[in-house]
């Protein structure tokens, strides 16, 4: 038993992750899970895999780790094990993030008979038509899905998800760290970004959805007016050689850096002058988006998922046609042109992050829904944490 779990009233609580690797769905869990008041509730995260680096801030709060070991690609001991945990510690709400421990989650709740099983869906659609189908098909098991955008939202309900049971909270973004300016000279020095006068940058996998090459293309337009820009793209993937070699036949090797996934993205957010997301498809609330705007960064974002639910076109940023590289050119030929444009927005993307996006709106809308399941009272559209 964790101490002062026997505090009466007091709910107990299971995150349910992958890992706890620095992504967005791991960075809202942990969000979630630190800012869950700790007098209500006895918070404890699951995990099925490797922790990753997020279990050192789980750590400092004193939020203990469960680890529930899956083995293989097909193992579903983590479902009976999974079961004997929430019984013998009787977990009043199991909240599941991803596809994976949502799946262990809906079958492992149930067995258990855990009052509220709550799953999340962090994108438009599910990687791949099998797991969205296999989602949907299990959705009957959950008593609500947590979806982080209203164009997810309403994709799931409109390929079978239940309507009754889906619910709407958007990411909640805490505010960022103070930067140090000597920390940020030398990540500059070390990032070997010191050259570069404006910098624009996007940082997410490198994989197809998330189409950097778009980016990557509307950057070979803009570069010959923009010689001392650089266009800094961070994180890992399986994309990463056909992008350098997209790089290579534009002619921008000079001036384009791929700096692999990166721990400490506040400070390349500090660096840059406008931040992009670029993706093609299945994006529901970008944290990455939150954050460039959380330090004060104009976002040109594609017309995709939940982008236009964060990025305001004219007013925090630009909003532009998924593929469409003259147009994503085009806004970023006006950013880098005008000082006072720049200024402009990122501060009103700024005071937008803090105004709809905070941790502590998404931690009030999910005890909401706690709250309505453990009290048997009907999902209702007041639950949703509007922006």
């Amino acid at each position: 038993m964790v101490p002062g779990s026997e505090l009466p009233g007091r709910r107990r609580v299971l995150l349910l992750s992958y890992d706890l690797d620095v992504w967005g769905a791991q960075r809202q869990l942990v969000e979630l899970a630190k800012g869950l008041d700790p007098i209500r509730h006895d918070v404890r995260v699951g995990v099925l895999a490797t922790d990753g680096a997020l279990r050192t801030e789980l750590d400092a709060a004193g939020i203990p780790v469960v680890d529930f070991a899956r083995s293989w690609r097909w193992d579903l001991a983590p479902i009976f094990r999974l079961r004997r945990y929430l019984k013998s510690e009787a977990i009043d709400v199991l909240h599941s993030f991803l596809f994976l421990p949502n799946f262990y989650a809906r079958l492992g709740g149930r067995l258990a008979g855990t009052p509220a099983v709550v799953s999340s869906l962090r994108a438009v659609g599910i990687e791949g038509w099998p797991r969205f189908a296999a989602d949907v098909a299990t959705c009957f098991l959950c008593d609500a899905m947590v979806a982080n955008s209203a164009a997810g939202a309403e994709h799931y309900i409109g390929h079978g998800g239940l309507r009754s049971r889906v619910v709407v909270i958007r990411n909640g973004f805490p505010p960022p760290p103070t930067v140090d300016t000597v920390a940020l000279h030398q990540a500059a020095t070390r990032w070997g970004l010191d050259r570069f006068r404006r910098r624009i940058g996007m940082i997410a996998a490198l994989e197809p959805r998330k189409d950097q090459a778009l980016l990557i293309r509307a950057f070979a337009q803009l570069s010959p007016s923009f010689p001392d820009t650089g266009l800094i793209l961070a994180g890992g993937g399986a994309q990463r050689e056909s992008l350098e070699r997209l790089i290579a036949t534009l002619g921008v090797t000079a001036n384009v850096v791929l700096l692999g996934k990166i721990h400490d993205s506040h400070l390349l957010h500090e660096l840059l002058d406008v931040y992009v997301q670029a993706s093609f498809s299945g994006e529901g609330i970008s944290n990455s988006i939150l954050e460039a705007m959380s330090h004060a960064r104009p976002v040109v974002a594609t017309d995709i998922g939940g982008n236009k639910e964060v990025v305001v076109d004219n007013r925090t940023g630009y909003i532009v046609p998924a593929g469409d590289v003259d147009a994503l050119a085009t806004r970023l030929r006006e950013l880098l042109d005008d000082d006072a444009l720049r200024w402009r927005l990122g501060s009103d993307g700024q005071h937008r992050v803090r105004t709809s996006f905070s941790v502590e709106q998404l931690v009030a809308a999910t005890c909401e829904v706690y709250d309505r399941l453990l009290s048997a009272t009907p999902l209702h559209a007041s639950v949703s944490a509007t922006a």
